[in-house]
């Protein structure tokens, strides 16, 4: 049964578009199990009720015209019990309310599970049949799961509806919150700003090259111009940091360091690839090591290997073009820095002036991004895994580096009382500043 339920949630996570995707579901679970009809209703919070999103039984017609209250028939009891409901005879329920358009008279046995994401019901899937009949443990126990494992997509597929109306079925929901893990304490306010790179390591195509030394040069220079990028950022955060934080980028160096990365590329090259194909071989085996790693620390020294490598990569390329880097869009108001995984030189490059607060889709607050953002006191929130920085940009961002919270699109009320707790933390954290130098004394004088 574990392979069947794996087999059924890989099929329907490659489906793109979830309306399709659900309908897939409820047919491959009909089959399946066996049953006669297999639902999914979807919870509308504006409506209050849960939407028949798809079905394989029920009348096609009802799909998006039957809304069943949250307090209403038994999709209403599953939804608030938060639990299995498994019914014999469901039509003489004292909870059963008939609704014409689904076409559901001649169903008696009901088996029907929540679709629960971070405590919240996100729906209801159901399975009936005709026969009056208790579902067994194996068929309920069957349903609970692939209800936990479809929840997380369909969580992915509100927060992209809520963020790209055009794309999503969660068209009329502007305001969402998507949370995280807090990373540096504070609240800003500002829009979403991407930095976009044209080339990584992650989309490079390995090419080989018989030209050994000439790809040797190509890497070597391109490790210079990095040296140089890395000082420069560093020598920018003077100041601004404790020099023990600013230390972090003393691990740069070390990896740019002829003796580390630059031995094992090297010897890639001598094998036959290129310089960018090599540097890409040794860097994600070196970062998969990290990542395999037991302390959470090393682990997240895989995203400054990765970072590291991918300005190689850039200056690697403009070695070989001869051309110099081109000036990418700068931000000209205050800013939330979002990206898949934030690192220090990202976050080190950015106008101070401009920088209200970061948002990292990969990462915690173990990594060297979420240090030193509480080392400059910006706010930060990491590992944000349910949206992608493409649909944060150039939207209105609230975050909460305490709660590690994010609210995208905010309604003008909310806005408002965000703005004022923004308020209310400046003249706090103006009043510990003023005092901050003086004596302890108690009032008493002593």
């Amino acid at each position: 049964m574990l392979t069947v339920l794996k087999s059924i949630v890989q099929e329907v996570n490659q489906i793109p578009r979830l309306t399709d995707a659900l309908f897939r579901l409820a047919e491959r679970v009909k089959q399946t199990m066996g049953v006669d009809s297999c639902s999914i209703y979807l919870a509308d919070y504006n409506a209050q009720a849960f939407v028949l999103k798809a079905t394989d039984g029920l009348a096609p017609d009802a799909v998006e015209l039957v809304k069943i209250g949250f307090s209403e028939g038994l999709i209403g009891l599953v939804g608030q019990r938060e639990e299995p409901l498994n019914i014999q005879d469901a039509p003489n329920h004292p909870r059963f309310k008939h609704y014409p358009e689904v076409k559901e008279e001649s169903y008696h046995a009901f088996l029907g599970t929540p679709i629960i994401h971070q405590r919240k019901v996100l729906g209801v899937i159901t399975m009936q049949q005709s026969a009056r009949r208790k579902f067994s443990e194996d068929e309920e126990a069957f349903l609970v799961t692939l209800a936990a494992q479809i929840a997380l997509e369909i969580s992915h597929a509100e927060t992209r509806g809520a963020l790209n109306p055009i794309a999503g079925i969660y068209a009329g929901h502007m305001q969402k919150n998507v949370r995280g893990v807090p990373g540096s304490p504070g609240l800003a306010m500002g829009v979403g700003y991407s930095p976009h790179a044209a080339y990584t390591l992650a989309t490079w195509i390995v090419k080989q090259s018989d030209n050994t030394q000439q790809e040797i040069d190509y890497y070597r220079k391109g490790v210079e111009v990095t040296r140089t990028q890395v000082e420069a950022l560093s020598q920018r955060l003077e100041g601004q940091v404790p020099d023990d934080v600013r230390a972090i980028f003393q691990l740069y160096h070390q990896l740019l360091d002829a003796n580390s990365l630059g031995r094992e590329v090297e010897a890639k090259i001598r094998e036959g690839w290129d310089a960018a194909s090599s540097l890409k071989l040794v860097v994600e085996a070196y970062a998969a090591r990290f990542e395999a790693m037991d302390d959470p620390y090393m682990q997240e020294r895989a995203i400054d290997i990765v970072d590291l490598s991918n300005r190689i990569l850039v200056n690697i390329l403009q070695v070989i073009s001869g051309k110099t880097e081109a000036v990418s869009d700068r931000p000209s108001e205050a800013s939330i820095l979002v990206a898949e995984e934030v690192s220090a030189p990202m976050l080190a490059e950015f106008p101070k002036e401009f920088l209200s607060g970061i948002i990292s889709i990969r990462g915690s607050n173990n990594s060297h991004a979420a240090i030193l953002a509480r080392a400059m006191g910006v706010p930060a929130v990491m590992g944000c895994q349910n949206v992608s920085p493409t649909l944060l940009e150039k939207k209105e961002i609230l975050l909460d580096g305490y709660a590690g919270e994010v609210i995208v699109s905010p309604e003008k009320a909310i806005r408002a009382e965000f703005s004022q707790l923004i308020e209310e933390e400046k003249l706090l954290s103006e009043r510990i500043d003023k005092e901050a130098n003086k004596p302890c004394e108690s009032e008493d004088g002593c």
